[in-house]
């Protein structure tokens, strides 16, 4: 139950993760929070899925990002997850990245040649497909 526990601090909570569905695992990616009386703000990197089984998560870590990140964006595509820019302690980042999960429930992350633009994204539109717009 709660929250992953593979990362130190993670397990205190996390704002502004990458979060969604594949399948009937739910995704928790990144993230950031103060873990300690510091002040410094911590980002992580580890991916997490959890299966849902009647009242209890059972989080693991099941791959890791390029990066630690928070503040990005999430794409549910069906059968993965795409996950867009986001920023962390040192600069913003201009990556895609697409999580899927292999047969063993192993995260598969394939970066993306697509960088988005100087500035950060401003805007996206999802139909069938993702359309990244600077604006």
């Amino acid at each position: 139950g709660g929250f992953p526990q593979s990362e130190a601090g993670y397990a205190m909570g996390v704002s502004a993760c990458f979060a969604g569905t594949i399948g009937n695992h739910i995704i928790m990616a990144g993230g950031c929070n103060f873990p300690d009386n510091s002040g410094v703000k911590r980002y992580y990197k580890c991916i997490y899925a959890a299966y849902w089984q009647a009242d209890t998560l059972q989080w693991r870590c099941i791959g890791t990002l390029p990066e630690p990140v928070a503040y990005g964006a999430t794409v549910d595509m069906g059968d993965s997850l795409l996950l867009i820019g986001g920023n962390n302690q040192e600069h913003s980042l201009r990556q895609v990245v697409s999580v899927k999960l292999d047969p063993r429930g192993n995260a598969i992350v394939m970066p993306h040649r697509c960088a988005l633009g100087v500035k950060p994204c401003v805007r996206m539109k999802v139909v069938h497909k993702v359309e990244m717009l600077k604006g």
